[in-house]
């Protein structure tokens, strides 16, 4: 595509290019008489004319000037291009004063809440393999004087404990001996029948296998693993006869409700039936193999 000098001319004034102040004009001067004396300079060089040597200096000279004017106009043509108008500042002010730390404490009150969160999951998360992982002790009532402004001759505290499976009370108790080191201290274990301690069942049982295969057909992609309920049952008396005991989740609660020891403690009658049915399957399972247990 050809360009006339008119069409050249209007596209460079359309983009502020054009030089029509004095030293828009001077710089182009300057530029294009260095361009003029650098190829006179070279032209005589190739014909080995000395006199190509002085025009050295006036083709840096002339090339220096040029390019401080050139500088000059480019600093003026930036300023024109991203300094807006007065109200166009006036409107970006405002939006820093007003709208921006709004923003700033909204993005600081997510993030501390986001932060909360995150502290707040650890916390959860930690709790649950705290009990799993160790004793825990929790007090459950304390007792003392029963009249004000009177020291009493004694106190008392009932602590809950629940021990590991295989941790015996003994251990628990020399434990916290060792830890209270007080000879005026007198730790009592209250009467009743206490739970044995017992090691795991294994993993490698006939019942174990059988229901690994009735849960793995229950469930599309199931991953099975052993895992220790926090709450006691009575797996521990028939582990101490020999038996191996689990507890399979097949009777399950709705995942949005918590109603454990709750008054209205209860499962969906569809999670009975499915309950039902699985443990009719383990039962059968292992009856029909004949293989102990």
């Amino acid at each position: 595509m050809q360009w006339s000098y008119q069409q050249l001319r209007h596209r460079l004034m359309g983009a502020d290019l054009w030089p029509q102040g004095r030293m828009s004009r001077l710089a182009c001067y300057l530029a294009g008489l260095a361009v003029a004396l650098f190829a006179l300079e070279k032209l005589l060089t190739l014909f080995s004319l000395a006199l190509g040597e002085h025009l050295s200096g006036w083709v840096s000279f002339l090339t220096f000037m040029a390019s401080v004017v050139f500088f000059v106009l480019a600093f003026r043509w930036i300023k024109r291009r991203i300094l807006w108008r007065l109200r166009n500042r006036l409107i970006v002010t405002y939006v820093f004063i007003g709208v921006i730390p709004a923003v700033l404490l909204v993005a600081m009150g997510l993030i501390t809440l986001y932060g909360l969160g995150g502290q707040f999951a650890v916390f959860v998360v930690t709790s649950e393999f705290d009990a799993q992982l160790r004793t825990t002790i929790s007090p459950d009532t304390l007792r003392a004087g029963t009249v004000f402004n009177v020291i009493p001759a004694a106190a008392e505290a009932q602590l809950d404990v629940r021990r590991l499976p295989n941790e015996t009370r003994e251990e628990v108790i020399a434990r916290l001996r060792s830890t209270i080191n007080d000879e005026l201290i007198e730790i009592v274990p209250l009467a009743g029948h206490h739970m044995p301690a017992t090691e795991p069942s294994g993993l490698a049982t006939s019942l174990y296998r059988t229901m690994e295969m009735v849960l793995r057909k229950a469930h599309p992609k199931p991953v099975i693993v052993p895992y220790m309920q926090r709450g006691s049952t009575d797996a521990s008396w028939l582990r101490q006869r020999g038996i191996a005991v689990y507890g399979p989740p097949i009777f399950l609660r709705d995942e949005e409700e918590n109603r454990a020891h709750a008054v209205d403690e209860r499962i969906t009658p569809a999670s009975f039936d499915r309950g039902v049915q699985l443990l009719n399957q383990i039962v059968t399972s292992v009856a029909t193999r004949g293989m102990p247990l």
